[in-house]
């Protein structure tokens, strides 16, 4: 059950449909998601932690 837009009776209900949400992710997809995200990290400790916006990946980062 998709979790965007429903609304859930009680808290044990969201925590189960929660972890249903996470537990249907697939692997690969997590991995490369948080892959991407220690990526964008070490850009911002690189570049002394300035806050950029807008910035655009190389072709051959996309």
């Amino acid at each position: 059950m998709p979790l965007k837009g429903h609304r859930f009776d009680d808290k044990k209900t969201v925590e189960i449909n929660a972890t249903n949400a996470l537990k249907a992710i697939p692997i690969t997809d997590f991995q490369d998601c948080f892959g991407k995200w220690k990526h964008r990290y070490e850009r911002v400790v690189q570049s002394n932690e300035d806050y950029f916006e807008g910035c655009h990946q190389p072709d051959d980062e996309k």
